[in-house]
């Protein structure tokens, strides 16, 4: 997904592509015109354990940006992925991965598991039955 906004890629906390550009590239896509991305390669961030009592999913994002800092991370995307994952909400996912964009990265992602389809289903967004 593309959109206008720098927080679009806060969608990634839900297991989504999704990439902020400009309004323009947005008004010619929603025209039935191109938008050509060159595929970013990726930053791996493997989660482990749990957060601790009073540490929040803010600093988990805050001590990613002081690693990678806002610069030479731009064609990239970070992909968190690991055993630590799944005691992320969703809330918690599409907080990482709204300021993941201050590292100057393409996009940030989580990926898709069962906390999201229970988070889909209740926004009445879950598996579809065709026929």
């Amino acid at each position: 997904m593309i959109g206008f906004d720098s927080h679009t890629p806060t969608a990634g906390g839900i297991g989504e592509l999704a990439i902020g550009v400009g309004g323009l590239d947005v008004a010619v896509a929603m025209g039935g015109g191109p938008y050509y991305l060159t595929y970013p390669k990726t930053i791996k961030v493997e989660l482990t354990g749990k957060l601790c009592p009073w540490v929040s999913a803010k600093d988990v994002v805050l001590k990613v940006l002081s690693i990678l800092t806002t610069k030479g991370s731009v064609g990239y995307a970070i992909e968190y992925g690991g055993e630590g994952v799944k005691t992320f909400t969703i809330l918690e996912r599409a907080t990482i991965t709204n300021i993941g964009f201050e590292t100057g990265v393409t996009t940030s992602i989580f990926p898709s598991d069962e906390m999201t389809l229970d988070f889909m289903r209740k926004q009445n967004k879950g598996e579809k039955k065709i026929g």
